[in-house]
């Protein structure tokens, strides 16, 4: 595992029928207005986690990488940055386990 391990945080805007997303509080007050399907997106959850993360809400970022997960088990960002999210906490026994899972998804990582 590398010392310098950095998540993938993005900053980005995310699209969702019509409206574009770039906070938390923004996410928090569009998606009360947004079909049902949005909350059945990984990526969704995903770039929320990152807006939380980027907002130094750590826990609240890790569950939504969990959410993201249980939608796509194979969400490779979001393991990877709940692995990071894990390591920053100094929780490094559940770090390890998420890079490692990482690895196994990805194969060519190792």
């Amino acid at each position: 595992m590398k010392k310098d391990t950095k998540p993938v945080f993005k900053k980005t805007s995310h699209d969702i029928g019509g409206s574009i997303l770039d906070d938390s509080s923004s996410i928090c007050i569009e998606i009360k207005e947004q079909p049902r399907t949005a909350y059945n997106d990984s990526d969704f959850w995903f770039h929320k986690g990152v807006v939380l993360n980027e907002k130094n809400e750590s826990k609240h970022a890790l569950s939504c990488y969990k959410q993201a997960l249980k939608l796509n088990s194979k969400h490779l960002p979001s393991i990877f940055n709940l692995a990071c999210g894990y390591e920053k906490l100094k929780q490094y026994e559940k770090a390890v386990r998420w890079f490692r899972h990482a690895i196994n998804v990805k194969k060519d990582w190792a």
